[in-house]
């Protein structure tokens, strides 16, 4: 079973990204997976890129009346590489920081299904149904744009947004092909301090969870030298 990982450099510490991405790859090894990471040169070619990169910049400039930023739209491009890697059977997408503790090789269910809730850190899915999840970003979002414009409270519109804002009509007209579950305590958030629920089997060790323990720990946290060196400290303790 094949689970698949995009890396861009977006302005982060690249080394400190990359063996994050070493640990990821361990994690989802050691219970069974293959593990693959793609790139940008794995979806510039693609006939709808073009075309998609500008689409979801405008609609970004239309909501938050500024261009996204190169983080924000390698978070929507993504979902197009996966897309062109033209796989019809069924796989599972992570972001790199979505650690496996003890969650043996399990068959993804028929649709697109978001496995933490609006969070798009770990979903699964076919070719076919992250391409509809492509045109699905652009046509939806047009759709609703006055509407997330006048609701949005986060500084940007990326992909975790599109799923925040626009799920009433994507879990109403799309029920068929998408579901979104969030599934605690199998999913957890990582403390790298507290104990954390002995049935969680996946973490996702987001930047968030480093900003907490900061707050909670400085005194722990202090030793190293930013967030991503404490979110390696947590993904190696989860080996």
């Amino acid at each position: 079973m094949k689970i698949y990982t995009y890396y861009q450099d977006v302005g982060f510490s690249q080394e400190s990204e990359l063996n994050l991405i070493k640990i990821w790859k361990q994690s989802w090894s050691n219970q069974g997976y293959e593990p693959v990471v793609l790139t940008q040169s794995n979806v510039e070619n693609h006939h709808f890129y073009n075309e998609f990169c500008y689409k979801i910049n405008n609609i970004h400039e239309q909501i938050m009346s500024k261009s996204i930023g190169k983080y924000g739209l390698a978070c929507f491009v993504r979902w197009l590489a996966y897309a062109n890697l033209k796989e019809q059977e069924r796989f599972y997408v992570s972001d790199y920081d979505v650690i496996n503790k003890n969650y043996p090789v399990i068959h993804p269910v028929n649709q697109l299904h978001f496995m933490d809730g609006h969070c798009p850190c770990i979903a699964s899915g076919n070719s076919k149904l992250f391409m509809k999840l492509c045109k699905m970003f652009i046509k939806v979002s047009q759709s609703n744009i006055s509407f997330i414009r006048s609701h949005i409270k986060e500084p940007h519109y990326h992909d975790q947004e599109f799923l925040l804002y626009n799920y009433p009509e994507l879990s109403s007209v799309h029920i068929k092909e998408f579901i979104m579950t969030r599934s605690r305590p199998t999913i957890g958030c990582f403390n790298l301090y507290d104990e954390n629920d002995p049935d969680s089997k996946i973490f996702h060790i987001a930047h968030s969870n480093a900003n907490q323990l900061k707050k909670k720990y400085p005194d722990k946290t202090s030793k190293y030298k930013n967030d991503t060196e404490i979110r390696l400290a947590a993904a190696k303790d989860l080996l």
